[in-house]
């Protein structure tokens, strides 16, 4: 998957809480001792990168929005990634 290419991520078996009850599913664990990962960067920073960003898998933007669109869908809300997409948002005003 895309987040693997960047070795960043290690894909790792949890155990996840739903309404039909215990599930195991995979989740993309970051390595914080990675060279790009960017927790120690303002997050002001990272969106104003994020906003104009692209690569061969496309804007780094859509691929932020998509998460967000899938956590709402599920019924999740992360303040760390929603306030993230309304900086990029801004940032992409500007741009």
């Amino acid at each position: 998957s895309r987040e693997m290419l960047v070795r960043v991520y290690h894909a790792r078996w949890v155990q996840v809480a739903t309404q039909s009850g215990p599930l195991r599913a995979i989740a993309f664990v970051v390595d914080r001792e990675a060279e790009l990962y960017a927790a120690k960067h303002r997050a002001e920073d990272i969106a104003a990168h994020m906003a104009v960003a692209e690569g061969d898998l496309g804007p780094n933007s859509d691929y932020l929005f998509d998460l967000l669109r899938s956590l709402e869908e599920a019924g999740i809300h992360d303040r760390s990634v929603a306030h993230l997409g309304e900086l990029v948002r801004l940032a992409q005003t500007r741009a």
